[in-house]
């Protein structure tokens, strides 16, 4: 996500679209990413999937490897909204707030920081990065091999261990199942998708009949 790349993204979303049907808890979860991921892919016109996909994620300060969520984005400006208004004093107007403050919430955050830049304070701008050095990978293997975390000398043999499923093969067996046995057509992913009227269908059909005659 960081780098940006919605490709990648979508085929994470996909995986777990199959593997939310397999996960207890996740009934919403399960039906609605499926259908955002038909959307973006097959549903919505090319154009417009286009759009939305490319505007999923973005760079709020413009640099390369710093990529988010737009939603992301939006609840950090609603913070500062809120910290003005918690900083405002008694008589602080909420529809002032709408109106004037959460339009220019960018311009305000930077005099904010500025007025803490010229006071003495010093920024600190947060990038989490993981690296993973040499020394910290052979800690690890001096870990896992002192715990024996693969169980190469077989002492755990006649403890009771859950036996862990394949969520995502789980997944397909579901998709498949329901298939079969309930809606061939999966109509659940599909509620509140646009549909042809039937003038557009019969315009549809009246148009696909003269192709018919002439292939035969």
């Amino acid at each position: 996500m960081k780098s940006g790349d919605i490709g990648r993204l979508l085929n994470v979303w996909k995986m777990w679209s199959v593997m939310s049907q397999a996960l207890k808890g996740l009934t919403h979860y399960s039906s609605y990413l499926p259908r955002l991921v038909l959307l973006l892919t097959h549903i919505l016109p090319p154009c417009l999937g286009k759009l939305l996909r490319h505007n999923l994620l973005f760079s709020p300060s413009g640099r390369p490897g710093h990529f988010v969520a737009k939603d992301q984005f939006l609840e950090n400006q609603n913070y500062w909204l809120k910290f003005f208004y918690n900083r405002g004093g008694i008589g602080t107007e909420v529809q002032r707030l709408k109106n004037l403050f959460s339009m220019n919430i960018i311009l305000l955050r930077g005099m904010f920081h500025s007025m803490q830049v010229d006071s003495g304070k010093k920024r600190v701008h947060q990038s989490h990065k993981n690296k993973l050095t040499l020394q910290s990978l052979q800690m690890f293997c001096r870990m896992a091999n002192g715990k024996d975390i693969l169980n190469t000398d077989q002492t755990n043999i006649g403890l009771n261990q859950l036996k862990k499923e394949d969520s995502y093969k789980q997944g397909l067996k579901k998709f498949g199942t329901e298939i079969q046995t309930k809606d061939e057509h999966l109509g659940r992913l599909r509620l509140h998708f646009p549909k042809a009227s039937n003038e557009e269908e019969v315009n549809i059909d009246a148009e696909e009949e003269p192709g018919v005659e002439q292939d035969m």
